[in-house]
């Protein structure tokens, strides 16, 4: 990546030979994107003010959430393309988003809570997003060889889009000495906890 000086220029240096997507964003702008650039060709990105993206992300007893990881995923039929990917901390919940104007799908997750989303948005409206507490799966992670309980271990669960931010969305922890964890926040469905450590 590379940041424009104050003429709004940029270079973007020792890329390997292909194309590339590049995407241009600044905070109070809709992120501008162009696809199947060149190196060694002169680019043009256009940054507009774009669409409010806004609302109050809340507990389902009506709480204001305080932190929580934003990813806004715009709507093309079929297809979803991350458009916005951010870690938000405000005491009344809420958030809001320069983007292109349309239709959106918005996953919000936070630290204890199950995610909420894909909720349907769209730009100019208020949104409101209400996290539950959601489940807590306990486990605990051994040797496949020596079936000895393994501390310090990672163990995630598999989020759409995480892992973009300062507070990603995969929710993680680590394991205990003995081997055990605990997953908060957990949705009701099924879910992926892939486990790993180095070594």
């Amino acid at each position: 990546f590379a940041t424009s000086d104050d003429q709004g220029r940029f270079v973007l240096r020792d890329l390997d030979r292909g194309v590339y997507d590049l995407i241009a964003r600044r905070d109070g702008f809709a992120p501008s994107t162009k696809r199947g650039v060149e190196p060694a060709v002169e680019v043009r990105l256009v940054l507009e003010p774009g669409a409010s993206l806004a609302g109050q992300v809340r507990t389902t007893t009506g709480d204001p959430v305080p932190a929580f990881t934003l990813l806004a995923f715009q709507v093309r039929g079929v297809a979803r393309e991350l458009i916005a990917a951010r870690s938000v901390i405000d005491g009344e919940g809420r958030f809001r988003e320069q983007v292109p104007e349309g239709d959106y799908e918005l996953i919000v997750s936070a630290p204890g809570w199950a995610p909420a989303g894909p909720q349907a948005a769209r730009t100019g409206d208020e949104i409101i997003v209400r996290l539950a507490a959601g489940a807590i799966v306990r486990g605990s992670v051994v040797s496949r060889d020596t079936h000895e309980p393994l501390p310090y271990a990672r163990v995630m669960r598999e989020a759409r889009g995480g892992g973009t931010t300062a507070q990603p969305a995969n929710a993680g922890t680590v394991t205990r000495l003995d081997g055990t964890f605990e997953l908060t926040g957990v949705p009701p469905s099924t879910a992926i906890i892939p486990a790993s450590m180095r070594g």
